[in-house]
C-alpha cells in the first residue's frame, strides 16, 4: 500500500526508525502528512528566501498553540499512551517548518542541530501542556519554537534576514487565498497567493502525482522520509528536555 500518514507518524524516534527501516526494505511509498508543506504558500516562501529577498537568514520564530479549557485524561490531547501533549499535537508543526527552512539554507546538513533554553509545563496527566525552546542548526541558525494547549499563541512564523523579514500570518492550514508579508528596510508589501484547491486537496494531489503518476517536477517543500526521522529526533529531545 502507498501510505499518507497523519502527523506525527510515531510517538518517538525509535518507533520512527523501526518503521522507516521496514518501509525501505519493502520499498513502500510513504509520506508524513504535514499539510502546510504541500501548499503553494510554502513553495512561494521558500523561493522567496532562495532569491535573497531578505538577505541572509539568521533567525526564525514559529509558534502553534490553542486554548483547551478541560483536561480530559481519556482524550488524545492529554492521554500519554495516546500521544498526548502540546509538542506532539502542534509543536511538531513548528519543528517541521524549521526543518523546511533549514533545508533551503543548509541543504542536507540537518543533523547538526541542538536544542537550548528548553522550558515548559506538565499537566496532571503527565503530558506537556506548554513548551518552548531554541532549535539551533549548524551552530548559528537560531529558530525559536513554541507550542501550547493552554494559550492561543500568535500561530505565525517570522523569518528574519539581513535585509528584512517575512511574516506568514497563517502558516499551518493556509487558505486558498493566502498572504505573505514582506518587510525590507523601510518598505513593506503583501504577496497574495491564490490556490485552486484547499490545503488538504493540494496535499492529496501531491501524493497522487508523486506516488501514482511518478511525477518528479513537484514541490520541493514536502516532508521527506529523512526529514521525518530527523523531526522525530528533535521532538524526542524537546520532550525529554524538561
Amino acid at each position: 500500500k502507498k501510505i499518507l500518514c497523519e502527523k506525527p507518524m510515531t510517538l518517538n524516534y525509535n518507533e520512527a526508525e523501526s518503521i522507516f527501516r521496514f518501509i525501505e526494505e519493502n520499498k513502500i511509498s510513504f509520506l508524513e502528512a504535514f499539510v502546510f508543506r504541500h501548499h503553494k504558500q510554502s513553495q512561494y516562501l521558500c523561493d522567496l528566501i532562495k532569491s535573497g529577498e531578505i538577505g541572509q537568514v539568521h533567525k526564525v520564530e514559529s509558534s502553534f498553540g490553542y486554548k483547551v479549557r478541560k483536561t480530559d485524561p481519556n482524550s488524545r490531547l492529554f492521554n500519554k499512551q495516546l500521544g498526548g501533549g502540546a509538542i506532539l499535537d502542534v509543536g511538531c508543526y513548528t519543528t517541521s517548518f524549521c526543518l523546511m527552512i533549514a533545508k533551503i539554507l543548509l541543504k542536507e546538513n540537518l543533523l547538526n542541530f541542538k536544542l537550548e533554553n528548553i522550558s515548559g509545563s506538565v499537566c496532571e496527566t503527565g503530558v506537556d501542556e506548554f513548551a518552548q525552546a531554541d532549535l539551533i542548526f549548524n551552530k548559528d541558525l537560531k529558530m525559536s519554537i513554541k507550542s501550547s494547549l493552554r494559550e492561543n499563541l500568535q500561530n505565525n512564523c517570522i523569518i528574519y534576514g539581513s535585509k528584512g523579514k517575512i511574516i506568514i500570518p497563517r502558516p499551518w492550514i493556509p487558505n486558498q487565498k493566502s498572504i505573505i508579508e514582506v518587510h525590507i528596510n523601510n518598505n513593506y508589501y503583501k504577496q497574495f497567493i491564490n490556490s485552486e484547491y484547499t490545503a488538504y486537496a493540494q496535499q492529496i494531489n501531491f501524493f497522487n502525482k508523486k506516488f501514482f503518476n511518478n511525477e518528479d517536477n513537484l514541490l520541493d517543500t514536502f516532508m521527506s522520509n529523512k526529514e521525518s526521522l530527523i523531526n522525530a529526533k528533535i521532538l524526542d529531545t524537546w520532550r525529554n528536555g524538561f
